[in-house]
Formats: structure tokens, sequence, C-alpha cells
């Protein structure tokens, strides 16, 4: 469930850090933690930026279909080419460096 992503992807963030830095309200995280509330995909993605996570994962938890392009739109050509490099590994490390290359791209 999305609920369930959501604990997981914010580990140790405080909820207050999160809705600062995702936009999204500290009452909507609560209710989206609790499952009792749907994202959008928007929301989704705020949430997953401000985290330095791949949104696929919170995507398909939410329910959404994912369109791997529709993902790498939001990154830099140069990250989407390094991503292009790791085809054909397992997915989990796939998924590990998916999840770096968006956490630096936070950083910057």
């Amino acid at each position: 469930t999305f609920a369930q992503w959501l604990n997981e992807a914010r580990g140790t963030m405080s909820k207050r850090k999160l809705e600062e830095a995702s936009g999204v309200s500290n009452a909507m995280l609560t209710l989206l933690e609790q499952g009792k509330r749907n994202p959008s995909k928007e929301k989704v993605m705020q949430i997953a930026q401000a985290l330095g996570v791949d949104p696929s994962g919170g995507l398909r938890a939410a329910g959404f279909a994912t369109d791997e392009q529709q993902v790498r739109r939001t990154l830099a050509p140069q990250e989407a080419e390094f991503l292009d490099a790791f085809e054909g590994l397992p997915s989990p490390i796939q998924n590990n460096i998916r999840d770096l290359v968006f956490h630096s791209a936070q950083e910057f």
C-alpha cells in the first residue's frame, strides 16, 4: 500500500521536515501514512522528490500505472544516461542506483 511505502521511504525524517520539503501538509501526510487517503500523482511525485527517492515505487503503491519514461522526464539527460548504463542488472540493484540518482539530484 502507499501507506507502507511512505512509512518505509520516510524512514527517520520527521513529518514536519517532509512537509517543509514536499509542500504536502502534515495533516495530509498523517492521513496518507494511516491509509485513510489516497494521494494524487502530483503528491506522490512531491513526496518522492522531497525524500530523494525514485517515485515509481510510490506511484505503484498508490495504484498508478508507472511509465518509466514519465519518471525519467524528471531527470536531467545525464542522469537518465547514467541509469541506462545499468540496464540488465537485477532489479534490486537498479532500484538502489535509481534511488541514489534521485537523491543526488536533490542535493544540487
